[in-house]
């Protein structure tokens, strides 16, 4: 069976679909029974998240004039012959709005294969609200169309599934959370067994993530402003658009928090698991999340996790290893100062049950969990426990 997966870039500057997508693939190629592609747009941006050699890796489009190269029309005509030449059974498209996304959906039907469509929390009230005016046009031109005629929908998250019943939308829908690389829980961490001897040592709150407004990093710099804990550092990781960071930066100089705050930029590969390594608590006050990745990350490193109410994490809460808080400074405030009155015991405690969550969202586990929805949309398979088939 030929899966095609298609996203416009894998680029670590668009977001958590990019390695999500990435990772997916790696994971699905070793189902038995499994032929994987995944299909990005031809452009200058740099596909930094690579798949292994079992995945086909095309790219294609990025011809034309200014027009037809923001309206991705290379890219449309180049698929369908793709599928043409390589007939698929699914094609799953990550993504909505994108031109890329109709062109894909368009042209699957159009093959005969069966279309889902995963739209990675960008049909979530707060992702829907952004840029407006852009997106119903959009909806108008393409996207309503799109949506109604897929075969069926991915959610990664109880709340996301229910919003895309709220739209009205009455397919099947996947619930199939994201995964995660799970570290060596056995292994040693040198760079944290001698920071640990150190009596007084700083310790390390971390956000990572994209850089963008629903992230919530201006509440984060207001909330650490006000509290100003000693001997604590708060490290924000991340890219995105260079207006927004220098806004960031001037805000951080605004609240006089000096040297309490360090921008690091991008992080990736090992420094970026050494970030998570190095870290105390991490936190990721965001408006609107249909999963976030970085918190199952966090987990799976064994740190107490801080989120909101925005995110689908309740089982902070449950697992007892994080505060799962309503959107806003004051909550976040109260959290933050929780977090930082732990005792090293506490903490060790919350950390051992974040790696047990954590090790339920194992990509192996995930990806034959995915590889039954397409069994099952290509009539090879009984219905998944995981799909559901009207509103509940």
């Amino acid at each position: 069976m030929h899966i095609v997966q298609t996203v416009p870039e894998l680029s670590t500057a668009s977001g958590g679909p990019s390695y999500t997508v990435t990772s997916l693939c790696d994971s699905l190629s070793a189902v038995s029974g499994l032929e994987l592609s995944l299909v990005t747009e031809r452009h200058t941006i740099q596909h930094n998240y690579q798949t292994s050699g079992a995945v086909r890796r095309m790219e294609l489009g990025g011809e034309g004039g200014r027009v037809a190269r923001s309206l991705s029309v290379a890219y449309g005509h180049e698929f369908s012959r793709f599928l043409t030449t390589f007939p698929a059974d699914v094609v799953h498209v990550n993504g909505i709005w994108h031109p890329v996304f109709h062109w894909s959906a368009r042209a699957a039907r159009r093959s005969g294969a069966k279309v889902i469509i995963q739209p990675h929390g960008m049909l979530e009230p707060w992702s829907m609200a952004h840029q407006r005016v852009k997106k119903r046009l959009a909806w108008w031109l393409y996207q309503a169309r799109d949506l109604a005629l897929t075969d069926a929908l991915v959610a990664t998250s109880e709340d996301e599934l229910l919003n895309l019943r709220r739209l009205g939308l009455r397919q099947p829908v996947a619930l199939l959370p994201n995964g995660v690389h799970l570290p060596d829980a056995g292994a040693p961490n040198p760079e944290r067994n001698v920071a640990m001897q150190v009596a007084a040592r700083q310790r390390h709150m971390l956000f990572l993530s994209r850089l963008h407004p629903k992230k919530g990093v201006e509440l984060l710099l207001e909330a650490w402003a006000a509290l100003r804990p000693p001997g604590w550092m708060l490290t924000i990781a991340g890219t995105g658009d260079a207006a927004y960071l220098a806004f960031l930066s001037e805000r951080a100089q605004s609240l006089q928090l000096g040297s309490e705050v360090r921008f690091v930029g991008e992080l990736l590969g090992e420094a970026k698991w050494r970030a998570y390594r190095n870290a105390d608590v991490f936190v990721l006050p965001t408006f609107s999340e249909n999963f976030g990745v970085v918190v199952a990350e966090a987990l799976a490193h064994g740190l107490p996790v801080i989120t909101t109410k925005a995110a689908p994490w309740n089982s902070l809460g449950i697992h007892q290893c994080g505060w799962w808080i309503d959107v806003g400074r004051d909550p976040l405030i109260g959290a933050l100062q929780q977090a930082i009155s732990l005792d090293d015991d506490t903490r060790s405690e919350m950390g051992k049950r974040a790696r047990d969550l954590a090790a339920t969202f194992d990509w192996r586990q995930i990806a034959e969990s995915t590889a039954e929805v397409y069994r099952w949309l290509a009539g090879q398979g009984p219905l998944p426990a995981c799909v559901s088939l009207e509103r509940e």
